[in-house]
């Protein structure tokens, strides 16, 4: 069915496994004195041509990291936010971007309000008041900072206006509010480990 439509791991993961299952339950080897090498030879070469191309991708991308230096977006967006003042525990808003909110656990942080990628050029195209009213609602629900994604050239998107801060060199920027902006910098520089992967943020 996937595969007319869209062909992805996290797609037909489950289906392939279920094919695999049952091949291997429908190999019937006959009970005689010779089966056990048999047996062990087919397993062998199942296993080598299954392992084979999971052991190549492994080290393939083990290679591109050491050599290229891939970036962790969502990493990096969690570690600035935390030297801007965020802790673990505030709320925040999100205004467009996709459904990825990887930075938001790494922080352990809620997000609480948002506006949707749809609604989001609506906002940037509207005026400075306009804005400033759906900042202010933000903050009226308790969002320490709002963080917004920038929306491709395509698409309607207006430079941030004052308050705004880029995240680091993402696409992202953060407007806190005031008491975010107030204690920003006043809290410890302890660096994100791996240990700040936690529960899953509260949509």
């Amino acid at each position: 069915m996937y595969v007319v439509v869209l062909v992805q791991e996290r797609y037909v993961a489950a289906f392939l496994i279920a094919l695999w299952v049952m091949l291997f339950s429908t190999v019937r080897l006959p009970r005689e004195s010779g089966s056990p090498p048999v047996a062990i030879g087919v397993t062998l070469a199942l296993a080598l041509a299954l392992g084979t191309p999971m052991l190549l991708s492994a080290a393939q991308d083990a290679f591109t990291g050491v050599l290229h230096h891939q970036r962790h977006t969502e990493w990096e967006m969690a570690e600035q936010l935390r030297r801007m003042g965020i802790q673990p525990g505030d709320r925040v808003g999100r205004i467009g971007g996709l459904h990825r909110v990887e930075w938001a656990r790494l922080l352990h942080v809620q997000v609480i309000a948002e506006i949707a990628r749809e609604q989001a050029g609506d906002f940037w195209s509207s005026s400075p008041e306009v804005q400033a009213q759906v900042v202010e609602s933000f903050r009226k629900v308790g969002a320490a900072a709002i963080v917004a994604e920038q929306i491709p050239p395509a698409e309607v998107f207006a430079p941030p206006s004052s308050g705004w801060q880029r995240i680091g060199n993402t696409e992202f920027y953060v407007y806190l509010t005031p008491r975010a902006a107030s204690t920003a910098g006043t809290q410890p520089d302890r660096a994100l480990t791996a240990t700040s992967l936690g529960r899953p943020a509260e949509l």
